[in-house]
């Protein structure tokens, strides 16, 4: 099995973690194929097949979708196809996918566990008002204010004292202030709306996904308002980087924070930054700055490497692997290791990763040398190994069990 479709598969093991389901569209949204951009210009009209708005090529996309069935499959889930409808002045009509009816069907193809992970209803409180709950639901959204203040008037005028009451009140309050197109106050005083208010009653109406959905005009507001803003690390959030991800909107996180006087000196946003990274499919990249991340904040580094939601599964692995070691080395080895544990590493990451100003760093540029170039002379790898030895004598150790091809993973003193 390929390092991508390993990929693929911790994909769909987070998708369900998430949201209790699997879908295509998730994925691609997830792995960065399809900006949030181009998926608001297909639910809107403005791209009438949603593969002219993917990233990469369209049939290595589609080998991707049909590895992720196949594994959502193997987890058990049931295949149900779902239909997309559109949104704003294109409400309604039933959206496509591919231009190939068999590409259409493989993203259309859900997979769910035995119940969905729908809000909950009150049996005897909800059963009548469903409908009504799904015609709301859908307006809102699909950011239809006009209809949703309808559909809410309806139901409260059989359910006027629905539990759900107050999240539909303040989603449609909500709307109708991003409609008006007022001025924000103060960015700060947004954000704690957003994430105390409406974010917790957009997922208690709506979902998970489709409060995603609901909720990714204000993320965007707001960074809009927080572009330029000076970071503070005891407000990590009220910065653009954070809302931009909240939207999914990666190339934008990426573009905030690569112009950014100082990003890549905090260790927060370096860290999303290599996440940007790698959602955009830059891996290299997105590796070169945990690297870097190791070294200038290895306790930071350590709590992203052991997040449930780091995302680059493999990389996880090899930082399992790595703890697992006998003297469980410090964070800052961890870049050393990792060239002797990934094929090709050493070749793909830059020259200039790595300085002279620390005994790790300067361990990564002699292990590029020993692992990378297999025509050097007997005595200049007999240089490089002592000199390795200098820095760590059981890295160099590591460094012998590799081109002995053993297996151990001993981190002798």
């Amino acid at each position: 099995m390929g390092r991508r479709d390993k990929r693929i598969q911790a994909a769909v093991d987070r998708l369900v973690m998430e949201q209790g389901s699997y879908a295509p569209l998730e994925l691609c949204l997830y792995m960065g194929r399809l900006p949030y951009a181009r998926y608001e210009a297909w639910r809107s009209g403005e791209l009438d097949v949603l593969e002219d708005g993917l990233a990469g090529n369209v049939e290595r996309g589609l080998e991707e979708l049909q590895t992720a069935a196949d594994w959502a499959a193997h987890l058990g889930l049931v295949a149900r196809q779902e239909e997309y409808r559109g949104w704003g002045v294109n409400a309604g009509r039933v959206l496509r996918f591919s231009r190939s009816p068999d590409g259409d069907r493989l993203y259309r193809t859900q997979y769910l566990r035995d119940t969905e992970q729908e809000p909950q209803m009150d049996l005897f409180l909800d059963s009548g008002a469903t409908p009504l709950l799904k015609t709301l639901t859908d307006a809102l959204v699909a950011h239809r204010r006009t209809a949703a203040e309808s559909c809410l008037h309806d139901l409260l005028g059989r359910y006027p004292e629905h539990r759900l009451r107050p999240a539909a009140e303040q989603l449609c309050d909500a709307l109708a202030h991003l409609e008006s197109r007022a001025t924000l106050p103060d960015p700060l005083v947004e954000l704690s709306f957003l994430e105390g208010r409406l974010a917790p009653m957009a997922a208690e109406l709506l979902g998970s996904r489709r409060a995603r959905d609901f909720l990714a005009p204000f993320w965007k507001r707001l960074a809009r308002l927080l572009e330029g803003w000076p970071f503070d690390p005891r407000q990590d959030h009220a910065h653009a980087s954070w809302a931009y991800a909240k939207c999914l909107d990666w190339q934008a996180v990426h573009d905030t924070l690569t112009v950014s006087d100082g990003a890549l000196g905090q260790p927060i946003l370096l860290g999303r930054l290599a996440e940007a990274c790698w959602r955009l499919d830059r891996r290299i990249d997105a590796i070169t700055h945990w690297c870097r991340l190791s070294w200038t904040a290895p306790d930071y580094a350590s709590v992203l490497f052991n997040a449930p939601e780091f995302p680059d599964s493999a990389l996880k692995g090899a930082w399992e692997r790595f703890q697992d070691l006998e003297l469980e080395p410090e964070p800052v080895w961890f870049p050393a290791w990792l060239l002797l544990k990934e094929k090709g590493l050493a070749r793909a990451l830059p020259p200039d990763l790595a300085s002279d100003t620390s005994a790790p760093e300067r361990s990564v540029r002699i292990l590029r040398q020993l692992v990378a170039d297999s025509s050097i002379a007997h005595e200049e790898q007999m240089t490089l190994r002592r000199a390795l030895q200098a820095e760590h004598p059981g890295m160099l150790q590591l460094f012998l069990n590799w081109k002995e091809g053993r297996k151990s993973e001993q981190f002798p003193t």
